[in-house]
């Protein structure tokens, strides 16, 4: 049995300027963070590589996530930047647009981690809560 563990989390960035459309539902929101909280898992598939102690861990333990909201796109842009400098990974989910985007590809949310707390914080200690 893996031990648990509270020091690692996730943390999901949306992007708040879509929420302006009134057409993303929060239906489109839950879809979209749970894109990017798989994110991570499918590019370790993807190049055939396993996963790392820490983030075992995390997904026989709490799984902890939070999800967080940014201004727009130049934001999360460069707060991918900002996790990847500090060793973090970090993926952007890309919404191909047949629901609530006009048939455009819309970069909507960021996924950082799992990682440890403190270093996650260090990136988006300063975000407020999606509401």
């Amino acid at each position: 049995m893996m031990e648990h563990t509270n020091e690692s989390k996730q943390v999901i960035v949306f992007r708040r300027d879509l929420l302006s459309n009134g057409r993303v539902t929060n239906g489109k929101i839950a879809a979209q963070v749970a894109h990017a909280a798989m994110l991570f898992m499918v590019e370790r598939i993807r190049r055939g590589e396993c996963m790392t102690a820490l983030e075992l861990a995390w997904l026989f333990g709490p799984m902890t996530k939070i999800v967080v909201g940014c201004d727009g796109l130049a934001e999360m842009l460069a707060l991918q930047e900002v996790a990847r400098l500090s060793g973090l990974q970090a993926f952007i989910v890309i919404d191909e647009g047949r629901t609530a985007f006009d048939g455009i590809a819309t970069r909507t949310a960021l996924a950082i981690g799992p990682a440890p707390c403190d270093a996650i914080d260090a990136v988006t200690g300063h975000l407020k809560t999606l509401r």
